[in-house]
């Protein structure tokens, strides 16, 4: 198990980072070219696991990565993409169709040299985001003329024709649905009139805007399931997913949606889009009182995975020999865990042939 060796060309990476809390997956899409989804931070050297990575396999990040793609702006899958976007130079960002109206908000203010006060990490990063692609416009161009790549359900991101040397290759995006933009449009509308906004009653969740991509290499695929949950009604959610057009098929690899949370799951996820016993990855949620997944979710994954493997251990409950602390603490909070420092990595790795999957555990991953 060696970490440096980069893949071959005509491999399919997906590499999974989390610690504790955080998320980021660098996919090789064959011929030395790369896409970023999302981002975390070491939290040993607080720089995004990705550029410590990618700079390790010796990969040019300035030039070969391709695509920098944020799912959603939830801060535990945004901390660093910034700073991933400026070191890839050559690479497009892309990020969800179906804006809240607070990242609605950031935009516009990029583009009107507005200074707003954000007041979460996911925004910030998307600030700092837009202001990287505004200083690589062409000149001549008007600043609302550029910005991200944005995409839906059934967005074609990435394509490649097969050559002599490397299978063809489609990344597509698979959510958000139609319905997940309409609340978009009515949660963005409630900015238009005061009285709206106070009694808006369409409202639509980060996870509801999470870009779900498929990513298909010769006969390899993988499915990136983000944060999306399972939706309310066909037209919502994994529901939607299962009716989009460009969706691959017979999947091999699974990043399982939402941290392995039930709300996440849907049948169709295992019986359309997955191949039978497909490899499950994992990132934790280890922060709140009902850190994910839980042991439930680790058994139901187990039940239709060949193998499940997790980036990090979920935390353990602490306890105090001294009472008076203990005290103290029970007043403040109801439970009190550890949480992993350590970056646990799932590197998965599979011939454009379709030819079992490698899977390697660095760090504290392991495998459920």
């Amino acid at each position: 198990m060696t970490l440096d060796v980069p893949p071959r060309a005509d491999e399919l990476e997906i590499s999974l980072f989390g610690p504790g809390v955080g998320e980021c997956v660098v996919a090789h899409i064959g011929g030395g070219e790369w896409l970023v989804v999302d981002s975390c931070l070491n939290p040993e050297s607080r720089e995004p696991a990705a550029l410590e990575y990618l700079s390790r396999i010796g990969v040019r990040v300035e030039s070969d990565v391709r695509y920098v793609v944020v799912s959603h702006w939830h801060d535990d899958h945004t901390r660093g993409v910034s700073r991933v976007l400026e070191a890839s130079k050559s690479a497009t960002f892309v990020c969800s169709t179906a804006l809240r109206k607070n990242e609605f908000k950031t935009l516009i203010a990029m583009s009107r040299e507005l200074n707003l006060k954000d007041s979460t990490t996911g925004l910030d990063e998307l600030n700092q985001s837009l202001r990287c692609i505004e200083e690589r416009r062409e000149a001549g161009r008007r600043k609302v003329d550029v910005g991200p790549k944005f995409v839906h359900a059934d967005s074609v991101i990435y394509r490649r024709d097969a050559n002599e040397t490397l299978a063809d290759c489609e990344v597509v995006a698979l959510s958000p649905s139609d319905s997940a933009l309409t609340r978009s449009h009515h949660d963005i509308g409630a900015l238009l009139r005061e009285k709206a906004a106070k009694r808006a009653i369409v409202n639509v969740t980060p996870n509801e805007t999470a870009l779900v991509i498929g990513l298909r290499f010769g006969q390899a695929v993988a499915i990136l399931g983000s944060d999306l949950e399972a939706g309310s009604s066909p037209n919502d959610g994994w529901g939607a997913v299962l009716t989009t057009t460009t969706r691959p098929k017979q999947g091999q690899i699974f990043k399982v949606p939402h941290h392995g949370s039930e709300n996440a799951h849907h049948d169709g996820q295992w019986t359309t889009l997955m191949a039978p016993s497909p490899l499950a990855i994992v990132t934790p949620y280890a922060s709140g009182k009902n850190p994910l997944p839980s042991k439930a979710d680790v058994t139901r994954l187990k039940q239709l995975a060949r193998r499940v493997c997790v980036t990090s251990p979920p935390p353990r409950k602490v306890s105090f020999n001294d009472r008076m602390v203990e005290r103290t603490l029970n007043e403040v909070a109801k439970v009190v865990r550890s949480r992993s420092s350590r970056l646990g990595h799932v590197r998965v790795r599979i011939s454009s042939r379709k030819s079992s999957p490698n899977v390697e555990l660095f760090g504290a991953a392991f495998a459920a």
